[in-house]
């Protein structure tokens, strides 16, 4: 298979701010680190496309004045001529129109989101890396589509991972803070605080850091005057800056999973709508405190706040502690496996792959969650699978990442009750990557087309909840319980005439 292309479509302006593009980036480093190709499509800042160029993302500019239907025929349009296996949306402005649209295409597509503001969502995969998500926000999305919630998918750029998140002990008599309010601070919120925080008594070193879309940098440079306070632009130190950092004043976007990763306490400040449910679940978590709306911040309010955290280094403790708890670093490359899990392909099985599923049979769990738990012996292996491949109800396929990597196998064996045996397997170093729901309804898919229509099922250990999962996710339903020698076996039916793949 040639290198998988996704197409980023997310915008980024000195109003709007760069937080949609920038998450976007993460997801698009960790679909490099898979031998991927990354095309993005969209308005973007000077500095941010610079950025998007250094690391090797091709961005096309799209008009700002389209209509959606334009817009995402010209997305399409692009799709189609990088040859796109996945399209990611990111942005408050693409509605449930813009997405049934983008899905008359062959594309599959992803959408970022952090409200569930829509009525329906006509995608393929839908993430929401915020605290809060639950899938209680999408009773209406698109059927069969997955659901990726919470910080376990948080999206972190590469600088964040390279720097260990440090422990900290806050002993030092000065406070080194953060401030940093994002890409563009359009309000110039920062010389509002770099001000109130002049007035504060104790000895502090503060970094001010502005986004390369902040217009406002000679207003906070004028606000920093009398201080010996640095004033960094558009920096790519900002992990470094953060690991420095006994406290964080910043915004309440996309930021807040960094700050989280690094295990800073956070004072977060609101700037848009979308911000607000961050900022509260997070102080519910005992990781942030906030300051409230930007508009409605008062010196007399902001200095006691962080004058009262200053005097308490043990609740400083606790919550770097807490963050550190809630994003593990991980959450772009979850994500980036679940789509390639999408890519799946199946081959049928040959001699040859006598070794592999050798090693797959008696690898430990795979011989727990069996009904005969003994291992296999070489020579019972390759007769059985001889007698196998010469059965002509019998199907044995072999999973395939995007690489050409083997990720499992799926057996079907038509019975004397002409119902299809389900059998499925996938290796241990790929589990937990979305690969066994897209393997299982290939191989379906397969069957079907050279067989026909065919009551499915499958037979699984009590206890075996990994496999109970997979079935019910590939839309099998429980019909029994039957006692197999010493256990009990679940009996799962899936019937395509009812239940279409």
């Amino acid at each position: 298979m040639d290198q998988p292309v996704l197409l980023i479509r997310a915008d980024a302006s000195a109003r709007m701010g760069t937080g949609h593009v920038m998450r976007c980036l993460a997801l698009a480093q960790a679909w490099q680190h898979q031998g991927g190709v990354v095309f993005h499509h969209g308005q973007c800042t000077e500095n941010l496309r610079e950025r998007l160029h250094t690391e090797r993302i091709v961005s096309r500019e799209i008009a700002g004045s389209i209509a959606p239907e334009g817009d995402a025929q010209a997305t399409l349009d692009y799709a189609a001529e990088v040859n796109a296996s996945w399209i990611v949306i990111d942005g408050y402005q693409f509605g449930a129109d813009y997405l049934r649209q983008l899905k008359t295409g062959d594309d599959q597509v992803l959408v970022v989101d952090d409200f569930g503001a829509l009525p329906d969502y006509d995608c393929d995969v839908l993430l929401n890396q915020n605290s809060y998500a639950s899938s209680e926000f999408y009773p209406n999305i698109a059927a069969g589509a997955s659901l990726l919630l919470g910080c376990r998918y948080a999206l972190l750029r590469d600088e964040f991972l390279r720097i260990p998140p440090p422990v900290r002990t806050y002993q030092n008599e000065t406070l080194q803070l953060l401030l940093t309010l994002g890409g563009s601070d359009p309000d110039n919120v920062t010389s509002q605080l770099v001000q109130t925080l002049a007035q504060i008594r104790h000895p502090l070193e503060v970094t001010v850091v502005l986004g390369g879309s902040n217009p406002h940098r000679a207003a906070v440079a004028e606000a920093m005057r009398g201080t010996n306070w640095r004033l960094l632009t558009n920096t790519s130190r900002m992990p470094e800056l953060m690991a420095q950092a006994d406290l964080a004043i910043a915004a309440g976007g996309s930021t807040s999973w960094e700050l989280m990763y690094m295990g800073l306490p956070s004072l977060l400040v609101t700037l848009a709508d979308n911000q607000k449910r961050v900022v509260e679940d997070l102080v519910s978590r005992g990781t942030a405190v906030g300051l409230g709306w930007h508009a409605d911040l008062r010196e007399e309010a902001v200095s006691s706040i962080v004058s009262e955290l200053i005097a308490h280094p043990d609740r400083l403790r606790s919550m770097s502690e807490q963050a550190r708890h809630l994003v593990d670093g991980h959450g772009a490359e979850r994500v980036v496996h679940r789509l390639l899990g999408k890519l799946v392909c199946i081959r049928s099985c040959n001699s040859e792959d006598a070794r592999l599923l050798f090693d797959w049979a008696n690898e430990p769990t795979v011989r727990a969650a069996s009904f005969h738990t003994n291992t296999i012996a070489w020579t019972e292996h390759t007769a059985w699978l001889e007698r196998k491949l010469t059965d002509p109800d019998c199907r044995i396929y072999i999973g395939q990442s995007h690489e050409g990597t083997p990720v499992g196998m799926v057996r079907l064996d038509l019975n004397e009750k002409q119902q299809v045996v389900v059998s499925i397997s996938v290796d241990a170093r790929y589990r937990g990557y979305g690969y066994g729901p897209h393997l299982l309804r290939r191989a379906l898919e397969a069957w079907q087309q050279e067989r026909g229509t065919s009551p499915f099922v499958a037979l699984v250990k009590t206890g075996n909840r990994a496999s109970v999962k997979l079935f019910e996710i590939c839309g099998f339903h429980l019909s029994n319980r039957l006692n197999y020698g010493n256990t009990v076996a679940l009996e799962y039916h899936y019937t395509t005439a009812t239940r279409p793949l």
